[in-house]
């Protein structure tokens, strides 16, 4: 089992602060107005996105909301990515085990 380091959670940090950005940006939000539907100050929040300040699940899971995103998006691997992996993901959510399967025989004979 890996042990996850400081740098590695440092980083991991980072990316989700980033992350955290990304989405405000891309929502055409900016830090004030995210703040005061927090119920936070501005200043607040810049620090949040500095990454000087550590917010709790219960603010992580209200800016989730506030971003209109689910925390898979948030967590998913490649911001890139999600949008066009989404529906892939649905699809094999919701197939049984045995067509999990035969879908992973298939990718496999493809290599």
């Amino acid at each position: 089992m890996k042990h996850t380091t400081e740098l590695d959670y440092h980083n991991g940090l980072k990316d989700l602060i980033n992350r955290l950005g990304y989405f405000r940006n891309k929502r055409n939000l900016s830090a004030r107005e995210v703040s005061l539907r927090l119920g936070y100050t501005e200043s607040w929040y810049y620090r949040v996105e500095a990454g000087d300040i550590n917010i709790n699940s219960t603010t992580l899971f209200a800016l989730i909301d506030l971003l209109e995103i689910t925390p898979s998006e948030l967590f998913y691997y490649d911001l890139t990515k999600y949008d066009e992996d989404k529906e892939l993901l649905e699809l094999i959510r919701n197939m049984s085990k045995s067509e999990k399967e035969a879908l992973c025989q298939i990718i496999k004979m493809k290599k």
